[in-house]
């Protein structure tokens, strides 16, 4: 895993990537928020497609999109099969046991538009900005500090993490560790224990040595963020595509 993945396509030039960070922040989940509280086909419809709008806006490769969509679709997509069969109303189609109706159909895609459509805008948002300067505009914005830290290592640790995990389970192999069965259960689980131990080992020896630096006592420097014209133009459109999605739920 390369700890630059998410952050390869931060330095293109666009109108997405050159938006005062707090204002992208702010006019991405007021955008998300709306669409949180979408209920109409038609309506979620359209949002999706302004989601794949602002991404070719952002210039991010579809390609790239498409991969971070891969990983948390899976459990969306259970639950959304269960909307599916499992929904009354009118009935459709009748897969052995059990019938898709005209209800469920409509909730299964409304689920998954919805979650496309969010996650597209929160690549957007982590893909044309880099993380430092995300958490550092989250602070002037009055996010607690802590958080902010707690996030930050978070995604500085969790790629260690994993090169460590990859080293132990080569020398489980190497071992003749074989993945197949019950029996392996046990040696899964006392891998995850010891990485569980390791991590919480590490985390103190950071915070140790973060302390002995002066952790928490760096102010918040909020003059490293200029706004312009640009962005205030920006966030009332965010703003108004927002209102409109809400409006236009009471209204179709």
């Amino acid at each position: 895993m390369n700890q630059l993945s998410i952050e390869q396509y931060v330095d293109l030039s666009s109108p997405i990537h050159k938006l005062d960070t707090r204002f992208k922040i702010i006019g991405i989940f007021i955008l998300i928020f709306s669409i949180a509280f979408v209920t109409k086909l038609a309506i979620m419809t359209v949002i999706l497609c302004l989601s794949i709008i602002v991404a070719l806006i952002s210039r991010l490769p579809l390609l790239f999109i498409l991969k971070r969509l891969k990983l948390p679709s899976v459990l969306i997509f259970v639950v959304a099969l269960l909307t599916l069969f499992f929904s009354n109303g009118s009935a459709l189609i009748m897969v052995g046991p059990f019938i898709i109706t005209k209800e469920g159909l409509s909730a299964f895609l409304l689920i998954i538009i919805r979650f496309i459509s969010i996650i597209i805008l929160m690549v957007i948002l982590f893909a044309t900005t880099p993380f430092s300067r995300l958490l550092q505009a989250m602070r002037t914005l009055g996010v607690p500090a802590l958080l902010c830290d707690m996030m930050l290592f978070s995604y500085r640790y969790i790629f260690e993490l994993w090169e460590e995990f990859r080293t132990m389970k080569t020398a489980m192999n190497m071992r003749g560790f074989k993945e197949k069965g019950l029996r392996s259960l046990k040696t899964w689980s006392l891998l995850t224990g010891t990485l569980f131990i390791r991590s919480y080992e590490q985390s103190e020896r950071v915070y140790h040595a973060m302390t002995m630096r002066g952790y928490g006592h760096a102010p918040i420097r909020k003059d490293d963020f200029v706004a312009s014209l640009a962005d205030y133009t920006w966030l009332v459109l965010f703003i108004f595509i927002s209102s409109m999605i809400l409006i236009s739920q009471f209204f179709i």
